[in-house]
């Protein structure tokens, strides 16, 4: 099996002998996948040198057209520059109104330079959409960049059946499961970004300020023995535009302060707490964990259907772009179940 070279890191040079083990320690991690995912790695590779060919004669073609449509703007502008001015419009009489209107001269010769350069324009709108479908959207690059990160041990995971609605086709099929995708995605961020329930932050709010409180109590051990109290301090430190950073301890002044009026603090905050807070849209914390897995899960099991429907699309002919790249999707892997 031929292996990809692996892809280098932004802003960092790997020495040989670095580049080298990672590659190895890819390889070996391929090598230790299960057999599905070593051939569905091998498939990707091809299909990815295919595209890349296709990609690099699209550009060569691109210059090409670039060249033409650039040679025909000179012959445009050379046209334009032996024209006298006086020659460029021409009067026409009106019998009806005895009235004369200037209009513009056409010249068949500069009407066909303009309708090619607008052909050339065209065609390399054409080329680079092609390009840009032939974009695959994974790299095989990154899939061994990961396996040489991965310790974790995998199996093949099951095959997902592929499900299509009746009359409904596979291209049909996969935007459904992209659109299913995309409600998910905005569902999980609601989720992730949903705030705590009033009791859960009272209860923050209670902890926080129990830990400034008690920075702040004042140590009266030494009253007992005739000594005086010790009260809260924080080292202050200053740093100039020098080499020098000066440091001196104070008294700590607010840690004292909620030590003394902790419950008139806390009663305040009650107060700004419930005023603020949305229950109705709220999540207590375990509540939030449990319905991110649950979403996490769902959008997982799309993906890896979306990865079934592209597969049946490319066995007939179709090229489709991946907005999926996760190595365990693409390749079909999962770690044993405990």
């Amino acid at each position: 099996m031929t292996t990809a070279s692996l892809s280098s890191r932004p802003n960092i040079l790997p020495a040989a002998s670095e580049l080298a083990s990672t590659e190895n320690a890819a390889n070996a991690r391929l090598a230790a996948l299960p057999k599905t995912a070593q051939q569905k790695f091998e498939r990707l590779r091809q299909l990815e040198t295919r595209m890349s060919a296709l990609r690099d004669g699209l550009y060569d073609q691109q210059q090409r057209v670039r060249e033409a449509r650039d040679v025909a703007h000179l012959q445009l502008a050379s046209f334009d520059r032996q024209m006298r001015p006086e020659a460029t419009f021409e009067y026409k009489d009106d019998s009806a109104t005895g009235t004369r209107t200037r209009v513009p001269v056409s010249f068949p010769e500069r009407e066909r330079i303009v309708q090619r350069i607008e052909s050339y324009k065209a065609e390399l709108a054409r080329l680079v959409a092609e390009q840009t479908a032939a974009n695959l959207g994974f790299s095989t690059a990154d899939i061994l960049d990961w396996l040489a990160r991965s310790s974790a041990k995998y199996i093949a995971a099951p095959v997902p059946l592929v499900k299509i609605n009746k009359g409904e086709s596979f291209a049909d099929a996969l935007k459904r499961t992209r659109d299913a995708q995309a409600t998910l995605h905005n569902e999980l961020a609601a989720v992730e970004n949903a705030g705590r329930t009033v009791t859960e932050t009272k209860a923050a709010m209670r902890a926080e300020v129990a830990l400034l409180a008690e920075k702040g109590r004042p140590g009266i051990a030494n009253l007992f023995h005739g000594g005086s109290i010790e009260w809260p301090s924080e080292v202050l430190v200053a740093n100039g535009q020098h080499q020098y950073a000066v440091s001196t301890t104070i008294k700590d002044a607010f840690s004292l302060a909620v030590w003394a009026h902790r419950a008139a603090i806390v009663s305040q905050l009650d107060a700004e707490i419930e005023r603020s807070g949305d229950d109705a849209t709220a999540l207590s914390a375990e509540a939030q964990a449990t319905r991110v897995a649950e979403l996490q899960a769902a959008l997982f099991q799309l993906q890896r259907h979306e990865e079934a429907i592209v597969e049946r699309l490319e066995s007939e002919g179709v090229q489709v772009r991946r907005t999926c790249v996760d190595p365990l999707i693409l390749l079909g892997i999962e770690q044993p179940r405990q």
